[in-house]
């Protein structure tokens, strides 16, 4: 079984995997150079250790072990992989990022790092992924004293507009047609705006 990495999506079910496919590798990324395309990571360890297999799932245990490395300086990630019916171990280094707080993701320097990296980049990239986690990300990020803010939250505002449903939408919905409706409605949307009179539903104003 394969561990799939990128995005969260729970229902993508990885409990049994104990292999991960590599499947793309980023440009510029830790792992170009030294992973390829169809390789499988059989295990991992980031304490400068020989590598250990993937007893649980593997897509956790490579984030604990990625952990582990980002923790360390010299950030060192070593993998056993299995390559064109050989097995051989590798090792990638991480840029060293610190260790998680015991009460991450609050009052942590590497979560706070984290997410005003993960800022930056949404706001260099239109492309960054997932319209609705985009906009989440940047309002979960409000921070008057930071002076990217207002430019984030001006972002997450657009964003949020373009998300709306459309009027003929709107008045299909409120003829009742919710359930009908269902998958027509862009499921993907993060922002639902709805006139303020239909009960339970409040007008969105940004």
């Amino acid at each position: 079984p394969e561990g799939k990495g990128k995005r969260y999506d729970p229902t993508v079910e990885t409990s049994e995997s104990r292999q991960i496919l590599v499947q793309t590798i980023e440009a510029g990324s830790p792992a170009d150079g030294v992973l390829k395309v169809g390789d499988v990571i059989l295990g991992a360890n980031g304490t400068g250790a020989e590598p250990v297999a993937f007893t649980s799932d593997a897509r956790l245990a490579f984030g604990q072990v990625i952990g582990d490395a980002e923790a360390r300086n010299p950030g060192l990630l070593k993998m056993s992989v299995w390559r064109a019916g050989k097995t051989m171990v590798l090792a990638m280094t991480l840029r060293t990022m610190g260790a998680y707080s015991a009460t991450a993701p609050y009052n942590c320097p590497k979560s706070a790092k984290i997410l005003e990296e993960g800022l930056d980049y949404i706001m260099a990239n239109e492309d960054a992924g997932f319209v609705g986690l985009s906009t989440l990300a940047l309002l979960a990020g409000n921070d008057p004293k930071n002076p990217k803010n207002a430019a984030r939250q001006k972002k997450a505002q657009d964003y949020a507009y373009a998300q709306c449903l459309a009027q003929n939408l709107i008045d299909y919905i409120k003829l009742g047609n919710v359930e009908t409706m269902g998958p027509r409605i862009a499921p993907d949307c993060a922002v639902r705006v709805l006139p303020q009179d239909q009960g339970s539903q409040s007008t969105a104003k940004y």
